[in-house]
């Protein structure tokens, strides 16, 4: 059987990743992969997922290698499970699946050590949770331009059919493996921990160290499982990018004759995804969170990305609206005087070659405030050859990409990322409410012609933890009691009303009567006037904040008791007198009962009976006669 997170915990990852958002947003219109086919690549002679696991129901397998998979792997069936599994992955109805062992993969298709290009699929994304070292020759040496030409044939395969390839780096912060993730037009996904690999190989005079090697980050334990939630996120974005031909305002074909839009090209989606990306987490599957994106000198790469965390966690639900606000063109290229505070665009031909454009611009209008801008610039390595054959040659072409504040005519870069040894350039850039600001795109050095993508959005600020500091600026994004400087501890309850100090707040005092609601029951009533202490502006007196048909301390039957001790609506008796109008003291009838308590203040007789005094009546004498005669008429009749 295959490996598989508990239903919950891959439930959690899904909401992490902001997939539970999108789908609540589109409903019945989630992309699910149905129409797009895909690769997975494993290492090992067992390599193949169990195509008999229940994740697996109604999907074609393609074994590509030879030899085949000599029997299912619970790695491969695990990965499979959350690349294209019914119920663990984000794209459930992908049903083309390709195959390919590792060595098969890097010989017969990718035809390293001939002269013959990579072969073509129909596949559009592969998945890679692998990890290998350098090529090495009979005496088990590396051969770092043997590894460097494999990579070089990735990158060509590429850019040349817009096959988007997902890598996932060693797990571990040692060792640098430069299989695959060395080559620049991959894109790589690690661990929400940071325990994975974060930096590339030096190969050759192309292939140079001190490049980042996290593109996004996935909060799963390992970077096997990490990488197929990035390859099923490309996935979907080409779903829906190719099911909405309108996003786009261009097209091509690769050498499988399909037609790829714009917004579904391997720059655009990869833009896309690193744009789209959560800076700050909150995540409910893992303790495991960004909460210092950026923050140290040390963690910041010159492309504009974090070493441990690349542009941050994936969030497929940003990515997709970036794609959705449609392609928008530059200034430059006949574009709107403003664009969308999200959207992306795709440049065929830039860099000054041939009449094309050296700065591209994007006006985004003034600010709001309280939101972040994120931008993603990237663009493929330049491997010789073209379309009909692969050749080694490789260029890598230099672009720099700036945020510029334009307020009041000025031109003032505020933000900028220009790396000479990466294919993005990534921004992030805390907006100033009313300002006016500008992207910008330029080409460096000599006159080239090459293509990119671009991806941007405008991001509202979060505070995950509801403390009322906003992640960016919070110590700790999970505990509401940082940063606040509070009085008592966090934790408290000082008024033992089963809330803590730190939920009824430091500041609040809801009856506004100087005694703060962290230090005033919202259970106890201190003085009995049905109003809790911690909405009585007056907790001593009864009257307060009760409204009463009379004044509340006056005592209208003059029994010594207040009208408000005594009730507004209180009748002990039921004669229809309230008690505050009927003395507890005096006795109308003077039956022993007080008038409060006898509903006949006038009869002596009630309610106790024994308190009266009765007369029997006397009848005249003719009575009498008048009564034994009737007697003795009776007693006549009884003996007839």
């Amino acid at each position: 059987m295959g490996l598989s997170l508990p239903a919950l915990s891959i439930a959690g990852i899904k909401e992490d990743l902001g997939y539970a958002e999108l789908a609540s947003v589109l409903g019945s219109s989630l992309p699910d992969g149905a129409t797009v086919a895909v690769l997975q690549v494993e290492a090992g002679n067992n390599f193949a997922p169990d195509s008999a696991n229940a994740e697996f129901v109604g999907k074609t397998f393609q074994d590509l290698s030879n030899p085949v998979s000599a029997a299912p792997s619970g790695h491969a069936t695990g990965v499979g499970s959350k690349f294209y599994g019914l119920t663990s992955s984000m794209t459930p109805a992908i049903t083309d699946i390709a195959i390919y062992g590792v060595n098969s993969f890097l010989f017969e298709f990718l035809n390293f050590g001939t002269s013959a290009s990579p072969d073509a699929l129909n596949s559009r994304v592969a998945n890679h949770s692998w990890v290998g070292g350098y090529l090495v020759d009979s005496n088990g040496d590396d051969v770092p331009a043997s590894t460097s030409n494999v990579l070089r044939r990735l990158d060509w395969l590429i850019e040349e059919d817009e096959f988007v390839h997902v890598a996932a780096p060693n797990n571990g912060l040692s060792g640098i493996k430069p299989l695959i993730t060395s080559a620049y037009n991959v894109m790589t996904v690690g661990r929400t921990d940071a325990n994975h690999l974060s930096t590339v190989a030096a190969l050759d005079s192309l292939y140079v160290a001190d490049r980042p090697a996290i593109h996004l980050v996935v909060p799963a334990g390992l970077t096997s499982n990490a990488a197929p939630y990035g390859s099923a996120a490309a996935v979907l974005l080409i779903d829906a990018a190719h099911e909405n031909s309108s996003w786009s305002q261009g097209s091509t074909n690769n050498r499988n004759g399909a037609v790829i839009y714009n917004a579904e090209r391997s720059e655009t989606i990869k833009a896309a995804l690193l744009s789209g990306a959560s800076r700050f987490t909150f995540n409910t599957s893992t303790s495991a969170n960004i909460e210092d994106y950026r923050i140290d000198a040390a963690n910041q790469t010159d492309n504009g990305l974090d070493w441990r965390y690349g542009a941050g966690q994936l969030n497929i639900n940003n990515s997709y609206k970036i794609l959705a606000a449609g392609e928008q063109a530059s200034i430059q290229e006949g574009g709107d005087v403003t664009v969308l505070k999200e959207g992306f665009d795709y440049v065929p031909k830039f860099g000054g070659r041939r009449g094309s454009d050296t700065v591209a611009e994007y006006n985004l209008g003034t600010a709001t405030g309280n939101q972040f801008f994120a931008a993603s610039l990237v663009w493929n390595l330049d491997v010789g050859g073209g379309s009909t054959f692969f050749s080694p040659l490789a260029t890598l072409r230099d672009l720099n990409l700036y945020l510029l504040d334009t307020t009041g005519g000025a031109d003032t870069i505020v933000a900028s990322s220009l790396s000479a040894v990466d294919n993005t350039e990534n921004v992030w850039f805390e907006l100033i409410s009313g300002h006016d600001y500008l992207i910008r795109v330029e080409s460096v050095g000599a006159d080239f012609e090459w293509d990119y993508s671009l991806a941007w959005q405008t991001v509202d600020f979060i505070d995950s933890d509801g403390d009322g500091v906003f992640d960016h600026l919070d110590s700790d994004l999970q505990d509401p009691c940082v940063p606040s400087l509070f009085v008592s501890v966090c934790n408290a309850d000082s008024d033992d009303d089963g809330l803590t100090d730190f939920a009824e707040g430091e500041a609040s005092d809801t009856d506004l009567d100087g005694v703060l609601d962290y230090l005033e029951s919202n259970v106890v009533d201190s003085d009995s006037d049905g109003v809790v202490d911690q909405l009585d502006v007056a907790n001593s007196d009864p009257c307060i904040p009760s409204v009463f048909v009379s004044v509340c301390n006056s005592d209208s039957d003059g029994d010594g008791l207040t009208d408000f001790e005594e009730g507004e609506s209180t009748d002990s008796d039921g004669d229809g007198e309230l008690d505050y109008l009927e003395s507890n003291l005096l006795d109308d009838d003077g039956d022993g009962f007080a008038n409060q308590v006898d509903v006949w203040n006038g009869d002596a007789c009630r309610p106790d009976a024994s308190q009266c005094t009765y007369e029997i009546p006397v009848l005249p004498m003719i009575g009498h006669i008048l009564l034994a005669a009737g007697l003795l008429g009776v007693s006549r009749r009884g003996f007839s």
